[in-house]
């Protein structure tokens, strides 16, 4: 499973991201499952951790990521959805 940073929101004045958009994606022989969301913040300027928005890297922000969400839920979930896709349980379709 990897984490792709789809968008951030930041502060004008201080550059602090305030909020992260997500999509979580896996992927097994042809098939793709994958999820979004988002990670509100509040930055912290005062901080000795902060990291303004020009000096951000996609390795800090998917750690904020996968540091805040049920990342092993997550994969379940798209393991269910991959699963679902390769056995379906239902099918469309006429006889005839």
């Amino acid at each position: 499973m990897q984490f792709i940073i789809i968008e951030l929101t930041r502060n004008t004045v201080d550059g602090g991201v305030v909020d992260v958009f997500w999509k979580a994606e896996k992927t097994s022989g042809e098939n793709t499952a994958s999820t979004q969301g988002n990670l509100e913040l509040t930055p912290d300027i005062e901080s000795e951790t902060f990291i303004s928005y020009a000096s951000l890297t996609e390795e800090v922000v998917k750690s904020w990521i996968t540091n805040s969400v049920d990342a092993t839920g997550i994969e379940v979930g798209l393991d269910n959805i991959l699963l679902e896709m390769q056995t379906p349980l239902t099918q469309v379709g006429l006889p005839w």
